[in-house]
Formats: structure tokens, C-alpha cells, sequence
């Protein structure tokens, strides 16, 4: 994809002012290193790990990491989001979850590319301790490390630097059996349409329709059928009682979007910040063994989504007369519900491409 060679040179400057001021100081960010000070690596039998803080008075529990980047073009956000390519059917174990995969913002200042950079060296920082809890291979056995930041292309073929480091989030689980029907919808191989699924948990129309001013009709316990998304292909699903979940992922209005609708929001070029959690899977097969390492994204905003590709295909303009959505400035950045953006702040334009 291609970079547009009409944006200015000040491009994002109030979202990226707002990220060195808000952002870059708290403990929270991947980029600084008292935010894992609390943390240690945790692996169960198979030699899978977790990223656990210790430092809460309750016990253990998940780390948690912010982290700033623009989403790639590899991201994937469609109803068979990593099994795109598989020819094999998604049933109800079949584990599908939406590739997320940032890169360094466009035209980013330079105070933006250290962040950026620093978020980079904490991830190889990081794949170091899970290298070192997991010790050496056996012999004879080949190890393939994939890093929580890493080049394109093959690994450990080309040089990682802060221009073309990728670091790799993937979301958590997309289809899942609703805990209340696990235990009495065994043997049944139907689902209810989304038209009639109401109730809590359950989908419906006004659930796969954008959040009006004034209502909520998209909750966290809204589910889907993978029949909701646009590019669902029946003949890759064999769906029985699991549905795809409603991640905590947000517009630049901080409003939840709908899962089937997450490709109108969250594109190549979007910027973003999101909390997530650090884990580490680990594989052996045939004399070789896999440890790929990656950001488990529990919760994503948009910050700025002004398009910053050549191919970017932009929403449809609104019918004459109907007025255009107010976008809230305060509201386009929030550390998740703890950071005060009260303090109104001009909104980047949207430009568009040259005739």
C-alpha cells in the first residue's frame, strides 16, 4: 500500500501532541521500562507462558501493557479472521481470532518514533526473559523464535530496525459457546438467527447497528452468528452453539463497534492505542520447536483515522440534507476510562485524494 503524497507536513499534529503529553509519561506504556518492573513469566505444563504481574495485594494476574501504533495492511478483521487462507471448516473449537499488526505512524515526529521504537525494544527485551524461562532446546532440535516485534518477511532474514519493525497483537478468542448454553445445548447442531437472539448476550438488530447518541444498544455481552459479518462464506462454517463475541474495541467517538462491522473502523493506516496482555506459545513437532510471542489486545480506541493510503476507500458520503456526525474532540483519545481529555482539541481533517 501506498503512503499519499498529499498529506502535510504537520499531518496528525494534534493527535500525536496529545499522545507525547497524555501517553507517553504513564507507567502503563510497553515503551517504558517500570511498566513490567512487577511482572513475571508464568508456564504451565507445555511450556506456554503468561506475562503475570505480582505486585496486586489480590494476587497474580494478567500484565497489562498500553501500547500506540498504526495498524498494517495485514490486519484481519473478518468473520474467519486468521483461518482466512485454511481450506479446513470452523467449528465450535476452532480457535479464530483477528491478526492486529501495527507499524510506526506516518509522518510520525520524532518524539512519536522513539515511543515507537522503545515499544519495539521492550518487545525484544521481553522475548529475551521468555527465551531464558523456557531454556535451551534438546538436541538436535531445530527452535524457530518469533518475537513480539519483528521484520516482514521470514524471520531472522532481515535486519529488524525502527522503520519496518512490525509488532505483532492478535485479539483474544472470536467464537465462543455462551457459558449458559454449554451445558445444555450438547448434541444440538443449530443456532438461533441474529434476527430473533435477544436478550442479554444474545444479538439483534439494533446490536449490529452503530451506537446512537442517547442509547447503548451494543454491550460487551452481545454476541453474533458468523451470518452477521459481510464476508461470511457458509461453506467454510459448521457453527453449532459458539458465536462471535463483542471486543471492547472503540471509535475515535468511543463508542464500541459492532464485531461485524469492525472493518469500517479499524483499517491499514488507523492510529491506535490499546491495553494488552503478553503470552508466548510454544510448539514441538518432528524435531523442531515454535515460540511465537504475541500482544493479546483485551481493549483498542481509534485515535486518529484520517486515511493515509493511496488505495484507502473512505465511508460513503451521507444523502443531501442529512447532517453529518459531530465527532466529540475531547473524547478521540482516553487511556481507557483514566486519562482526562476534557480539554478540547481541533480534529485533524480528512483529506481527501487529488483529482
Amino acid at each position: 500500500m501506498l503512503i499519499r503524497t498529499d498529506l502535510p507536513a504537520d499531518f496528525r499534529k494534534d493527535a500525536y501532541d496529545m499522545i507525547i503529553e497524555r501517553v507517553s509519561p504513564l507507567t502503563s506504556l510497553l515503551a517504558n521500562p517500570e511498566c513490567l518492573a512487577n511482572s513475571v513469566i508464568q508456564a504451565d505444563a507445555k511450556g506456554h507462558a503468561n506475562w503475570m504481574d505480582t505486585g496486586d495485594s489480590e494476587g497474580a494476574r494478567e500484565s497489562m501493557v498500553m501500547v500506540v501504533g498504526q495498524l498494517d495492511e495485514g490486519i484481519k478483521v473478518g468473520c474467519m479472521g486468521n483461518k482466512a487462507r485454511d481450506s479446513s471448516m470452523i467449528t465450535d473449537k476452532t480457535r479464530v481470532k483477528f491478526p492486529l499488526p501495527l507499524v510506526i505512524p506516518t509522518k510520525a515526529p520524532q518524539a512519536i518514533t522513539d515511543l515507537y521504537n522503545d515499544q519495539v525494544f521492550a518487545c525484544v527485551e521481553q522475548q529475551a526473559a521468555g527465551e531464558a524461562k523456557s531454556g535451551p532446546v534438546g538436541p538436535n532440535v531445530r527452535l524457530e523464535s518469533r518475537g513480539f516485534a519483528r521484520a516482514p518477511g521470514v524471520p531472522g532474514h532481515a535486519t529488524m530496525t525502527g522503520e519496518n519493525a512490525v509488532i505483532h497483537m492478535s485479539s483474544g478468542d472470536l467464537y465462543v459457546i455462551p457459558p449458559r448454553l454449554d451445558a445444555v445445548t450438547q448434541g444440538v447442531s443449530i443456532q438461533r438467527s441474529s434476527r430473533r437472539a435477544g436478550g442479554a448476550g444474545g444479538a439483534n438488530t439494533a446490536a449490529t447497528a452503530p451506537e446512537n447518541t442517547g442509547t447503548n444498544p451494543v454491550t460487551l455481552q452481545t454476541t453474533y452468528a458468523a451470518s452477521d459479518f459481510p464476508d461470511y462464506d457458509a461453506s467454510r462454517f459448521s457453527l453449532s452453539r459458539a458465536r462471535a463475541v463483542q471486543f471492547d474495541f472503540r471509535d475515535i467517538e468511543n463508542k464500541l463497534v459492532p464485531t461485524p462491522r469492525l472493518h469500517e473502523v479499524f483499517r491499514p493506516g488507523t492510529l491506535v492505542i490499546c491495553t494488552c496482555s503478553l503470552s508466548m506459545w510454544k510448539f514441538t513437532k518432528e524435531g523442531e520447536e515454535s515460540h511465537t510471542y504475541q500482544l493479546i489486545v483485551k481493549s483498542m480506541r481509534v485515535i486518529d483515522d484520517t486515511p493515509v493510503y493511496v488505495d484507502y476507500t473512505t465511508t460513503p458520503e451521507p444523502v443531501a440534507g442529512t447532517p453529518l456526525p459531530r465527532i466529540s474532540p475531547q473524547k478521540r483519545l482516553a487511556e481507557f476510562d483514566s486519562l482526562d481529555f476534557t480539554t478540547p482539541t481541533k480534529k485533524v481533517k480528512t483529506l481527501r485524494k487529488r483529482q
